[in-house]
């Protein structure tokens, strides 16, 4: 398991309460698999996950990275 911290901005940071989450997540995890693990722990975030972008390491990823 790796722990995973995502830091949250405009919309999502006030929706969650917070600038960053964290998540436990197994080794190779990919952007889908943290996708899925936000709507699990922050299901309020579901409207906003569809069309949200994330970046690893300053680049922009699709759900396969």
């Amino acid at each position: 398991m790796i722990t995973v911290s995502v830091q949250l901005f405009a919309a999502a940071r006030e929706t969650v309460g917070a600038g960053e989450t964290t998540l436990s997540l197994p080794a190779g995890a990919t952007v889908g698999d943290v996708r899925a693990a936000l709507r699990e722990k922050h299901p309020q975030l579901e409207p906003l996950l569809e069309h949200a972008m994330f970046a690893v390491d300053a680049d922009y990823a699709g759900d396969q990275a």
